[in-house]
């Protein structure tokens, strides 16, 4: 199952589409992730702070569209910390 923090992990402190994500997590899981499982997540880390997104202006191409662009909060480079310093102290 494909968590928020693997979601956030996917950033790497970079603006990302969801196409990327979507890749990246395919690649480690090797299955497909529904655009609508990942939306959803995505947009629940975007109401809980972790996430921000912003739209980027239409391709230069007939008929471009706009992107949807996620990118990394404070909020939730300190969420991975946290979640970092939890399987330390279980180790």
């Amino acid at each position: 199952m494909v968590t928020e923090e693997y979601i956030l992990l996917a950033f790497k402190n970079l603006p990302q589409s969801a196409k990327y994500i979507r890749e990246c997590l395919g690649r480690v899981f090797e299955y497909e992730i529904p655009y609508g499982q990942l939306y959803t997540q995505l947009n629940r880390l975007v109401e809980k702070g972790y996430l921000k997104t912003y739209l980027t202006g239409p391709e230069k191409k007939r008929g471009g569209k706009s992107k949807q662009i996620f990118f990394l909060t404070a909020a939730g480079t300190l969420y991975l910390k946290q979640k970092e310093e939890m399987r330390e102290k279980l180790k």
